[in-house]
């Protein structure tokens, strides 16, 4: 029972995280800017974004709260 408890809350917190960087990406093309220029808002390095964008990484808590908080400011 908590197995799949944990397993539910793990799955819907990396279907928010695949929302989440999708949304990155549709703002970033949206408003033009590149890849290179979200990762500077961000904090972070141009193939970390790459990564993100392509799905072969996920952020983590403080990055996740800065990409929130970018979302938020660009929707």
């Amino acid at each position: 029972m908590i197995s799949t408890l944990v397993y539910k809350m793990n799955n819907q917190i990396e279907v928010q995280m695949i929302d989440q960087l999708k949304q990155l990406g549709q703002i970033r093309k949206r408003l033009k800017w590149s890849q290179q220029k979200v990762a500077t808002e961000l904090g972070v390095s141009i193939s970390t974004v790459a990564r993100w964008e392509s799905g072969k990484s996920n952020p983590g808590n403080l990055a996740s709260d800065k990409i929130a908080q970018f979302i938020k400011k660009n929707k």
